[in-house]
């Protein structure tokens, strides 16, 4: 009996955090600003240039790692495949800037 008590109370305590959390959530961010079709803040064109160059980063080090150890074809392929999304967002960002 007592252990149902305090498990109803805890119960209690639980839904009027969810229903606290709601109300300020509903009030901090207004449905304009949640459901409006904006692209995040880092995807702007000024920052193509340097997402593009960040993403290259990965695949030429895994290059200098196939050179040097003789990896092999395979490292090769995974060079070119991993090095489209950066090479397409510095040649976006040329193309959006000469516009």
């Amino acid at each position: 009996m007592k252990k149902q008590v305090e498990d109803n109370e805890l119960q209690e305590e639980n839904s009027n955090f969810f229903e606290d959390f709601e109300e300020w959530h509903d009030r901090k961010y207004n449905d304009e600003y949640r459901f409006k079709n904006k692209v995040p803040f880092y995807f702007n064109q000024n920052n193509y240039f340097k997402i593009g160059l960040l993403s290259l980063i990965i695949p030429i080090l895994s290059l200098v790692v196939a050179i040097i150890l003789d990896l092999g074809i395979g490292f090769y392929i995974f060079f070119l495949l991993t090095c489209f999304p950066g090479v397409r967002l510095i040649i976006k960002y040329y193309t959006q800037k000469d516009k």
